[in-house]
């Protein structure tokens, strides 16, 4: 177990525990279950753990004197409102819950995640120094690999897949394109360094889209959608969208969601997943397209 693990298992012990906060006590009990050894955690390697915490993560740990000396975390929306620290705490958290129970590693059953994140690292250093890279990409339905250079802007995790904007010179002028890391044969930092364009924005880059594919011309509409239960219960929990809005919940029948997305390819096939489960409402334009991929659909099946 690293250090940084041992950190992550700390921040997430006390972090769970909300504004109740736990004692120096409960918190060694914990770590001597976790680890099944009979050796607690000490208050000095507690200390030192703590402050490493607050240095690395800049989470402010503070102890509730009055209540009976509870440890607590201070900032706790600091946690929730930075989606990449809470992912990777997150990922860490199940990472060290993992290799604690390897003896029953036949039973934890995970996803296949697509080759590629061994360019993560190359790429994430090339984005902090702002040097270009050098990468070799072989796209779907392409009989030969081309290698050039990119000014990496941003990664992105989309359906188990990550993905790198970069810039690119294609067509004779730099412009933004996005690349699937497991088509990436080989990614190489280079020595020379680019300006991050002032006028990009990550989030920005991708509004409106449901993916990672960009359709300029199809403009952002909010839709609405009707969602039947008991599959509205996962689509509550986990939103097909970050814009998505729930406007009626008939409990036990539907719930109806807004979301503002451009009508993509992506979009429907996202509605094709869920079947007869979700019914796209409005507009009228969207609900015609999407009554045709359900009529393209159903004729792929009636010619059998």
């Amino acid at each position: 177990m690293t250090q940084t693990e041992k950190y992550i298992w700390l921040l997430n012990t006390i972090h769970r525990s909300r504004g109740r906060g736990l004692s120096l006590k409960e918190i060694s009990d914990k770590w001597r279950d976790y680890m099944a050894k009979e050796k607690p955690l000490g208050r000095a390697t507690f200390n030192r753990w703590k402050a490493a915490i607050e240095l690395q993560f800049k989470v402010d740990i503070k102890c509730n004197k009055s209540g009976g000396y509870r440890y607590y975390i201070a900032n706790p929306e600091d946690i929730e409102d930075d989606k990449v620290s809470k992912w990777l705490l997150d990922s860490v958290s199940m990472g060290t819950t993992l290799m604690g129970n390897l003896d029953i590693k036949d039973r934890i059953l995970l996803e296949q995640i697509p080759s590629g994140l061994v360019h993560l690292a190359p790429i994430v250093a090339a984005m902090k120094s702002n040097h270009r890279l050098q990468i070799t990409y072989r796209g779907f339905g392409s009989y030969f690999s081309s290698t050039f250079p990119i000014s990496p802007l941003c990664v992105k995790l989309y359906k188990n897949r990550w993905y790198v904007v970069g810039q690119c010179f294609y067509r004779e002028k730099w412009q933004e394109m996005i690349y699937g890391l497991d088509r990436i044969e080989e990614a190489r930092v280079l020595d020379e360094t680019f300006k991050y364009p002032e006028d990009f924005n990550a989030e920005n880059f991708f509004e409106g889209t449901l993916g990672v594919s960009l359709y300029e011309k199809v403009k952002i509409e909010t839709i609405r959608i009707r969602v039947e239960y008991p599959h509205a219960h996962y689509v509550k929990t986990l939103p097909i969208h970050p814009s998505q809005k729930l406007i009626v919940d008939e409990n036990g029948e539907y719930a109806e969601f807004d979301i503002t997305v451009r009508p993509t390819e992506e979009f429907f096939m996202e509605m094709l997943r869920g079947g007869a489960l979700i019914e796209v409402l409005s507009p009228d334009y969207v609900v015609e397209q999407m009554k045709g991929w359900v009529n393209d659909l159903y004729n792929v099946y009636n010619r059998k």
